[in-house]
């Protein structure tokens, strides 16, 4: 009991525990009111397995049970399975050229960026983890240097480093990437270094002249860079959630938050400091997880409140580790070691149970490994990917877009396909757009 009369804890006659209040719990633990998970300083993440990899990874992309990590200096993309605590090395995908410096998988495929000296953007069906094709080679231009790369829906967004572009790839047809458009950012010294998407926009750091970019994808074959705002010295990594965006800053040893959803462009709301050179960040449920080069830990910061930034915990990824990059999924935190050479999982908390009934939920990132029924509609706020099962409706579907510049087909299947036309006139019609040959 607390001060008063009122029951807080009880355990009844059959070994039942009730908390918060209720005299008879129904269950073998039954709470009236909220839980809320804690992650504090006294239980920072915690150390579980870890699996070498080849020479110098730069990244990690998970999807389910397997992790896809790229090695620079070997070239290799390497498949890890994931579902027990020590990752199992189960396949490889060798690319064509010398070095890669970034994965990303959606789907069945893999999409992946050269390094130096490379300057290719290639795709590969990973559909057999055990057997990966490479099934296109993309150049991306002379001297571009491919740092950083997102995907989003059928469209796939690179950055180029040394020319200072931004390049968005058509991807509908994995064997054959078209490039519809290519811009030069803003700034005497346009080295972009990470870009993220969130609907309508790419938010990109730019090192050379240290700035957080926005720049409106809305229409893919016109982009079009809106704002810009300084960052702390040397930003390497952005990560957006909602309103905010989220920026490591390398040489500057910080973290910072921006408003970028202000009537006049993205604002600071709150900085704190890390430890040295953070080279990779990820943003989920209310923390931000951040993985430092030299500094050589994890660190995660509490950011329930942007402009009061706080730290809850840290943990070391070893000496000389050298961490590079940073994702989560679940309650496992996965970071890549250049220094070191190898791939670390760390359990982050959170709650794991065999069945659930949950009446309202709110996620930062879903993952469902089976399947997904929903009994209402699904809203999705940027691309959809679907993979070669396809798409099978009961209904009519509609496929509109809001400029017919890059609005080249539009269906109502059972009545009228058209191509080129919102209002096709005939059971299939085809009219000349500019883009179609």
């Amino acid at each position: 009991q607390n001060g008063t009369t009122t029951t807080t804890f009880l355990i009844d006659s059959r070994g039942y525990v009730g908390i918060g209040g209720t005299t008879s719990p129904s269950e073998m633990l039954t709470i009236a009111g909220n839980i809320y998970n804690l992650t504090g300083s006294t239980t920072p993440p915690k150390l579980i397995g870890s699996s070498a990899t080849l020479a110098n990874p730069t990244s990690i992309s998970v999807v389910g049970r397997l992790g896809y990590v790229s090695n620079y200096t070997a070239g290799v993309i390497q498949i890890f399975d994931l579902s027990t605590s020590s990752p199992a090395h189960i396949g490889s995908v060798t690319l064509s050229g010398a070095s890669t410096n970034q994965v990303v998988v959606a789907g069945k495929y893999a999409y992946t960026i050269g390094g130096s000296g490379v300057n290719t953007f290639e795709i590969y069906d990973i559909a057999n983890s055990a057997s990966s094709t490479r099934i296109s080679s993309t150049s991306t231009g002379g001297s571009t240097l491919p740092i950083s790369l997102a995907v989003s829906g059928r469209y796939v967004y690179i950055l180029n480093y040394t020319s200072g572009t931004l390049q968005i790839y058509d991807v509908s047809d994995p064997t054959a990437p078209t490039k519809i458009s290519d811009i030069t950012l803003s700034g005497a010294t346009p080295n972009p270094y990470h870009i993220d998407i969130l609907g309508n926009y790419a938010y990109i750091v730019n090192e050379g002249d240290e700035t957080l970019k926005v720049v409106d994808i809305a229409n893919p074959y016109s982009p079009r860079e809106i704002a810009s705002v300084a960052t702390g010295t040397d930003p390497r990594s952005v990560y957006v959630v909602g309103r905010y965006a989220y920026v490591a800053n390398y040489t500057g040893n910080t973290l910072q938050i921006f408003d970028v959803k202000g009537a006049y462009g993205p604002s600071l709301v709150g900085s704190i400091a890390t430890a040295v050179n953070p080279r990779s960040l990820y943003v989920v449920g209310g923390y931000a997880y951040v993985a430092a080069y030299t500094g050589d830990t994890l660190q995660v910061f509490d950011i329930s409140n942007p402009a009061d930034i706080r730290s809850a915990g840290q943990v070391s990824t070893g000496a000389s580790a050298n961490s590079t990059f940073v994702t989560v999924a679940g309650r496992r935190a996965y970071v890549v070691n250049n220094g070191t050479a190898n791939l670390q999982v760390f359990d982050i908390g959170g709650i794991e149970t065999t069945s659930a009934i949950v009446h309202s939920l709110e996620a930062g990132t879903l993952q469902v490994r089976n399947d997904a029924t929903l009994g209402g509609s699904l809203t999705v706020g940027g691309g959809l990917t679907v993979g070669p099962g396809g798409i099978l409706s009961n209904g009519s579907i509609a496929v509109t877009a809001s400029s017919t510049a890059y609005n080249f087909v539009s269906a109502s299947f059972g009545n009228k396909v058209g191509i080129g036309s919102s209002t096709p006139w005939g059971l299939f019609s085809v009219e000349s757009v500019k883009g179609i040959a």
